[in-house]
Formats: structure tokens, sequence, C-alpha cells
């Protein structure tokens, strides 16, 4: 293996994911993929709550040596709208906040 890949919906904080990030590099000593994290397996979260959680996160994730690549979910789905980065159907889908936010904020690849 030269990564793993994790999922992570624990409790909607940067530091619960970075808790969980540090466990498996702690236990794997690779690289982490984060292949899917969001909050919409909160029903009491919102867009509000959806956006304070990224605005921790993401620069969690991009200092955090051990993570290699990340993808917040979901896109757009039907009972995830807090969480979804984008709206509309066919030719006519835009950026949610949630998505500004998250393709809007400046990410450090290193090309690894």
């Amino acid at each position: 293996m030269d990564a793993i890949s994790i999922h992570h919906y624990g409790n909607c904080t940067a530091s619960g994911l970075e808790t969980f990030i540090m466990d498996m590099y702690n236990n794997f000593h690779k690289p982490i993929w984060v292949t899917e994290f969001g909050c919409h397996w909160w029903p009491e979260k919102n867009d509000t709550d959806t956006m304070a959680y990224l605005k921790e996160a993401l620069p969690m994730l991009e200092r955090n040596a051990a993570v290699q690549r990340y993808f917040y979910f979901v896109g757009r789905a039907s009972g995830y709208h807090a969480t979804q980065l984008f709206h509309g159907e066919g030719h006519n889908v835009s950026l949610t906040a949630v998505g500004e936010l998250y393709f809007g904020f400046p990410a450090n690849f290193s090309g690894n």
C-alpha cells in the first residue's frame, strides 16, 4: 500500500478529524487520503455549522503533513442539503456557499 484511504463523519470538529487522521497515520505510517469527510450524518447541522467546520478543517488538512489528499463529501445528493457543494441540474449547476468556501480555499498542493 502506498497510502491509507479514510472516511470521517465524526463529530464535525476539526480536532475530531485530526485525531482520526493521526490515529490512522500512527497505526500504518503511510500518507493519508481523506476521500470523504463531512457533517451530513448529523441532521441537526446546517449550512452555518458546515461552514464553521470547514473554516477549521481545511487549514488543518492543508498543514497536516500526514494528509496527502482530501475531498469533502458530498457534491450533490438529495437529503444532504447542508453539505452539498453544488446545486442545480444539467448546464445550470453552480456552487453553493459551502462549495464556494471549499473550492475557494487556497490549497498548498505539493505534487506528492
